[in-house]
Formats: C-alpha cells, sequence, structure tokens
C-alpha cells in the first residue's frame, strides 16, 4: 500500500509539473505582446499569414 501510494504521489507530481509547463507556454505569448507592444504584433501578422500558406 505504501508504494502505491508512492507511485500514485510521484505521477501526481508530473502530472502538476506538466501541467504548468503547459500554462507557461500557453501564457508566454500574451506576455511578450505586452514586453514589446507594436513590434512583435507586426511579426505576428506575418507570421499569421505564413501559417495560412
Amino acid at each position: 500500500m505504501n508504494l502505491f501510494l508512492k507511485t500514485l504521489y510521484m505521477l501526481t507530481v508530473m502530472v502538476m509539473t506538466a501541467m504548468m509547463m503547459v500554462i507557461i507556454l500557453i501564457c508566454t505569448p500574451e506576455f511578450h505582446t505586452k514586453l514589446s507592444g507594436g513590434f512583435y504584433q507586426q511579426s505576428d501578422m506575418s507570421y499569421s499569414q505564413f501559417v495560412m500558406q
């Protein structure tokens, strides 16, 4: 039972870490937009045009 709890704890920690990394990756573009303002929006427009092709 103790081994089962330890494995469950390790899995929970791994899932939490993965979720934190995903949240950080999702939040990063908005942070960059606030950071560099209009310049990033211009490059974002060209990037979205590139994605459309």
